[in-house]
C-alpha cells in the first residue's frame, strides 16, 4: 500500500518543489521568465521537464516582463500531471496583479492535495 501512496505523491511532491522555488524568487521580484528556468533546471520529473521545456523554448528570446505566452497553455497539454486546478488559478492570476500570489497559494494546494489524497 505504501508504494502506492508513494507512486501517487511523487508527481505531487515534485509540483510542490518547483512551484516552492517559483514562488520564492518571484516573492523576491526577479522575472517569471527566470524564476521559471531556474526552477526548470533543479527538476528531473520527465512531465514537468516536458512542459517547462516548451515553455521556456517558446518564450526565450521575449521580454522577460511582458510578452509570454501564458504558462498555462502549455501546462494545459499536461493535463494527466498537472490538476485542472493548478491551470485554472494560473489562468485566473495571469495578466493581473495576483499572479505573485498564486505560486504561493499552488504549493498550499498541492500540499493539502498530497495530505488528504484527491
Amino acid at each position: 500500500m505504501a508504494k502506492k501512496a508513494d507512486k501517487i505523491n511523487k508527481p505531487i511532491q515534485t509540483q510542490i518543489l518547483f512551484w516552492t522555488k517559483v514562488a520564492v524568487m518571484v516573492d523576491l521580484g526577479a522575472p517569471l521568465f527566470s524564476c521559471v528556468e531556474k526552477a526548470f533546471e533543479t527538476t528531473d520529473d520527465p512531465n514537468l521537464l516536458q512542459a517547462i521545456s516548451m515553455w521556456i523554448l517558446e518564450n526565450k528570446d521575449r521580454d522577460a516582463y511582458e510578452g509570454l505566452t501564458p504558462l498555462s497553455e502549455a501546462l494545459d497539454a499536461f493535463v494527466d500531471f498537472f490538476p485542472p486546478f493548478i491551470i485554472s488559478a494560473l489562468q485566473a492570476a495571469e495578466g493581473t496583479r495576483t499572479r505573485q500570489n498564486v505560486y504561493r497559494l499552488l504549493v498550499e494546494y498541492l500540499e493539502k492535495e498530497r495530505q488528504y489524497g484527491s
